[in-house]
């Protein structure tokens, strides 16, 4: 119906252009076809006019060409200077089938030569980006493919190295290299000096060929770890066996997986049993130790509260109805985001807790310390190839489904399939690739097992990283091994029966002293009821605490409230370190400020702001589309500004008509303080841009004209802006004089939602792909932020100065960060709407609120928390005055009291003291966003 009623329009409109018709009336239409109710029509609301009229009898012609149709309402307008168009609407009464607000033009009268003077006003409407060909299907995603193609330039230089290495000597090189980069990813790295842990037997599992000891352990003081240690039976005195360490993948049940809690594919076990691979393992002669990572199995990190509470039938198979906080995934992702505030990543906790475990397995007298192996699939691949990378002490390691490139990975699935440990901060910066983590143990023996239809880690960047790293095992004389099945992600049949003879072949050599496998097949022992020697054991028959969950544990440090309340104290996890560690950072951030005085340490502050955020300086204006020379000529320059259309707030409001053509009522709901609308795009870090909406006052009445040079508010936010329904703040900023300009960052608004309010799960966030670059989004949105205030004062006539920048939506720390990189630019004034108090508090409280993370900064905690960079911008010179305009917000983004608002800011007040009105806070909870506008107001009218 659409696309018809747009086709008559046009053939109406070019028949009235030329005259080749008149004016329509009643009696053109079939008494079938035209709607007698058509009397009237509306006219901006008002249905007082004549359908005599001849201007409205072009709509009513029009209308009556249609099926369905009940009423018109038609604007009139010019957009040309010697006709007058007639739009006509379908109204709200008309034909479900077509959309109430979609607009054609039609011409009506033919040449009237040129309009009278002051005749101004236009229909014209602002294009999205999406009407863009180039942006059609890319607008969406801007951001994260500016980061992948950011990632891909790293990686390139990176190759581009790796592919001149030839000889033994430069691989050496490399490695010593590579590893130093991967020991600061990993960091803190577990102590040098260890005592292998005591392990505590819960309980000892008996079949014909083995024992299963469901042991307790602790890999950091009062943190446990359940665990199972699969023994071959009848070993004699003083016999030793080669030790692998099998770790899970995103298994809920953690090592327990078995068939039982999936769907048997092809009479295989299902490709999550890892219970197959440790019953195949033990029964060729290896002793195996598989234990539960952290938040899988029994370690789950939030099962004491409602929001991770397991079902009661099955602890740790499947989490509460509804739950944010079960998943595994969901539970890295989320306590690793409070990590990285610290400037640690999840990645070294894992890498502890299986440098911990292998200490163990080394420790048994039945071991042989020197043949030590690990072995995994999916996150357990993650896991195998970082033991392996980082300890020496693996001479085999087996890593399925993980291994690929971080260039395939972006390029696949914007990142890959990874969550909270499977984040580098700073890797790719640091020139590292997962390659890296086969190719520094190329003197020893990999395993690398791929899938072709893997789903996570897709096998073309298998593939590249076992061709990039075989010239470095032919150099320094170890072994690789890789096997590709036609099969899906998992530990599917061929791959399991792959790591059987990969291990009998490595450990059975009368290197070791013994013999293994004599059973030259690898053919999977077949593990199930109908083989009672090598049958699974169930969920409860592996079940080790008492609660079915360490957190709850009583013998792992769960203390009930006395008074039978909520008011527990769970046992240790890892948010207990992160609490500690930035409590330390705090302590830290604290001995700089009284050590150095304020003065420097906000000097200091706003030194290592710039490289901490990654802030990356734009380039300079071209002098021909800059208002201002550029301070630093030279090629190459930034890209001009797009202009991408003007209109009115109103379709068509009234102005000054040919005396053909008298004015038309108005509609009495038109905005009256904002004249002219422009939207214009400027050009970010790469193929990033920003949208920028400009709000005229009434004053500004078309394109042309020159204007006086005014003031401008700039107003920073998430959300879409629409001119022709414009924010508050625009209505009430003009009819004050302002130009009200909003702009929408990269990420946010017509360049796409590139941030999810909620956890990832699986796959990597913008902001995790940032923190690999060595950046993150306040560093780049304060890049962003720049270009718009320089666009605005260098490249406009019509802007006298920015007399304020305001940021709401946690957007502070961008606006923030912009004004301590780029002071020579800074507007007079900031504005911060509701911002957080502090990082700090996010990362000390156990349930806070992620839905923010665009907010954050890796590592900001052990340098300044965000009252610092406050206090830092508002000292700067040239001056810059900052107003923080309440609620001010906590942790989990609920408003604080303003004692606890005045608290969170009580050191910069005092370090901002020396410079009156340099600091204004305002904790109060302002009820609407009217009230919040004239504080701001008034604070500008007396800041100075």
């Amino acid at each position: 119906m659409q696309t018809l009623q747009v086709v008559a329009c046009r053939a109406l409109a070019a028949a009235v252009m030329f005259g080749a018709i008149a004016y329509a009336s009643k009696q053109n239409c079939s008494n079938t076809d035209y709607p007698e109710s058509l009397d009237k029509l509306v006219l901006n609301g008002n249905d007082e006019l004549a359908a005599k009229n001849t201007t409205a009898q072009a709509c009513l012609q029009l209308c009556c060409q249609q099926s369905n149709c009940t009423a018109w309402q038609f604007h009139v307008s010019s957009t040309d200077p010697t006709h007058h168009p007639l739009e006509c609407w379908l109204s709200a009464m008309s034909s479900p089938s077509v959309s109430p607000a979609s607009p054609v033009d039609v011409w009506v009268g033919g040449s009237k030569g040129p309009v009278s003077p002051g005749y101004t006003r236009g229909g014209g409407s602002i294009q999205s980006m999406s009407s863009w060909f180039y942006y059609e299907s890319t607008a969406s995603d801007t951001l994260l493919r500016e980061l992948t193609d950011q990632s891909v330039a790293f990686l390139a230089e990176r190759s581009a190295n790796v592919s001149l290495l030839r000889t033994r000597q430069q691989w050496n090189e490399r490695v010593k290299t590579t590893k130093k980069a991967l020991e600061q990813v990993f960091a803190p790295l577990p102590p040098v000096q260890r005592t292998p842990p005591t392990y505590k037997v819960v309980d000892t599992l008996v079949r014909p060929t083995y024992t299963c000891q469901k042991i307790l352990y602790e890999s950091r003081p009062g943190f446990y770890v359940t665990g199972a240690l699969w023994v071959p039976k009848n070993l004699s005195g003083g016999e030793v066996r080669p030790g692998i360490l099998l770790v899970s993948g995103h298994t809920p049940d953690g090592f327990r997986s078995n068939s039982m809690n999936g769907p048997v594919r092809q009479n295989a076990p299902a490709d999550d049993d890892y219970e197959v691979v440790e019953i195949n393992l033990v029964a060729r002669g290896f002793v195996v130790l598989a234990f539960d990572p952290i938040g899988q199995g029994e370690r789950m990190q939030f099962a004491d509260i409602a929001e991770g509470e397991p079902s009661p039938d099955a602890p740790w198979s499947k989490g509460a109805s509804g739950s944010t906080l079960w998943g595994s995934t969901l539970q890295h992702e989320f306590i690793g985001r409070q990590l990285l505030l610290n400037g640690v990543g999840l990645m070294s906790f894992w890498l502890h807790d299986e440098v911990v475990s292998l200490d163990l397995l080394e420790s048994l007298p039945f071991v042989n310390a020197d043949a030590l192996g690990v072995v995994g699939c999916s996150g357990g691949g993650t896991q195998s190839s970082y033991l392996a990378a980082m300890d020496p002490r693996v001479k085999a390691a087996s890593m399925a489904c993980y291994m690929s490139t971080f260039e395939i990975d972006r390029l696949w699935k914007a990142g890959g399939a990874s969550d909270g440990e499977q984040t580098w901060p700073h890797g790719i910066r640091l020139g590292l690739d997962k390659s890296d983590l086969i190719e520094v143990r190329a003197n020893a023996s990999t395993q690398v097992l791929i899938t072709a239809d893997d789903t996570c880690f897709p096998a073309a960047g298998g593939w590249a990283a076992v061709d990039e790293a075989r010239p470095a095992y032919s150099a320094l004389g170890g072994s690789l091994e890789v096997y590709t099945a036609v099969w899906h992600h998992g530990w599917v049949l061929p791959t399991r029966e792959r790591i059987s003879g990969y291990f009998c072949d490595e450990f059975a050599s009368t290197k070791y002293g013994y013999s293994l496998c004599t059973n030259k097949s690898t053919d999977e022992i077949v593990v199930s009821a109908a083989n009672p020697g090598f049958e699974e054991w169930n969920d409860n028959d592996l079940k080790i605490t008492s609660t079915g969950q360490v957190v709850t544990a009583p013998e792992c440090g769960y203390k009930p409230d006395p008074s039978g309340g909520d008011n527990h104290v769970p046992a240790v996890t890892v948010h207990n370190f992160t609490v500690q560690i930035t409590q330390n950072n705090m302590q830290s951030v604290q001995h700089m400020r009284q050590s150095m005085g304020a003065a420097k340490f906000l000097q200091h502050v706003q030194s290592t702001a710039v490289s901490l955020s990654g802030y990356v300086a734009p380039l300079p204006l071209h002098p021909a589309f800059s208002v201002q020379p550029p301070a630093a000529g030279g090629l190459p320059v930034a890209k001009p500004p797009r202009f991408l259309g003007a209109q009115f707030v109103t379709p068509h409001p009234p102005g000054r008509w040919h005396p053909d053509n008298p004015p038309l009522e108005q509609d009495s709901t038109a905005t009256t303080s904002i004249g002219l609308v422009e939207r214009w795009m400027v050009h970010g870090e790469g193929s990033c841009f920003i949208t920028v909406t400009l709000f005229f006052p009434a004053t500004v009445s078309d394109l042309m004209t020159p204007r006086q040079p005014m003031d401008a508010v700039v107003w920073y936010q998430t959300a879409t802006v629409s001119a022709s329904a414009p924010p508050a703040a625009a209505v009430n900023l003009t009819a004050q004089g302002y130009i009200a300009v909003f702009a929408e960052l990269c990420g946010f608004g017509e360049s796409g939602s590139a941030f999810s309010p909620t956890l990832q799960g699986n796959g990597q966030a913008a902001e995790d792909m940032a923190h690999e670059l060595g950046r993150s989004i306040p560093g780049i949105h304060a890049g962003d932020i720049v270009r718009v205030h320089r666009y605005l004062t260098q490249q406009r006539t019509d802007v006298r100065n920015i007399d304020v920048a305001v940021a709401q939506d946690y957007l502070d720390v961008a606006l923030v960060h912009a004004t301590l990189a780029d002071m020579a630019h800074a507007p007079k004034h900031i504005a911060l709407l509701k911002p957080r108090a502090a990082l700090a508090s996010a990362a000390m409280e156990r349930l806070y609120q992620p839905t923010a993370y665009y907010a954050w900064i890796y590592g900001i905690l052990a340098q300044y928390d965000l009252p610092d960079a406050v206090a830092a911008a508002a000292m700067g010179t040239p001056a810059t005055r900052v107003l923080i305009v309440g609620p001010v917000h906590g942790a989990s983004l609920q408003a604080l009291s303003a004692s606890d608002a005045t608290t969170a800011y009580a050191f910069a007040t005092r370090a901002t003291a020396a410079r009156p009105s340099a600091l204004t806070v305002l904790p109060g909870n302002f009820s609407d966003s009217n009230s919040e506008l004239s504080a701001l107001l008034y604070w500008l009218q007396h800041a100075d």
